[in-house]
């Protein structure tokens, strides 16, 4: 494996494949899961659905030929991942969690002053009890 520090980009020595449905009218498959909505296909490969193994994707190509197949075969796409790049995150987790830890602060602060203006509302209501009894 090759490691490009600067672009923090790494190059794999063997191409990991994956893999895609694609129609006779260029469409990608994508998939909707369990009472799903939209389209079942889109123009864009980044909305489509990827499959880590063959398998799924034949499956769906094999389900689409026989329940339309008016539509004719989709076919088989394999997709070669030859790299990728690594991106730090650090800078935006530390500046999140930084965020949080102030809310928070400013969380409990809100706390103790509604806490302690309830208890001054609740001596005034206690002394105008005890001057009424008094009475």
């Amino acid at each position: 494996m090759h490691i490009n520090m600067e672009s923090r980009t790494e190059i794999l020595e063997a191409p990991i494949k994956v893999f895609a449905v694609r129609n006779r009218e260029g469409k990608w498959f994508r998939a909707k899961g369990y009472r799903g909505y939209g389209e079942s296909w889109v123009d864009d490969i980044a909305k489509a659905k990827i499959y880590p193994k063959s398998g799924g994707a034949r499956r769906t190509i094999t389900w689409f030929y026989n329940n339309y197949p008016e539509y004719g075969a989709c076919y088989f796409v394999e997709l070669n991942i030859s790299s990728f790049t690594l991106i730090d995150e650090t800078d935006i987790l530390t500046k999140k969690k930084e965020k949080k830890e102030q809310e928070e602060q400013e969380r409990q602060i809100r706390q103790k002053e509604n806490a302690l203006k309830k208890a001054q509302d609740d001596l005034e209501r206690a002394k105008r009890k005890i001057e009424e009894l008094k009475k």
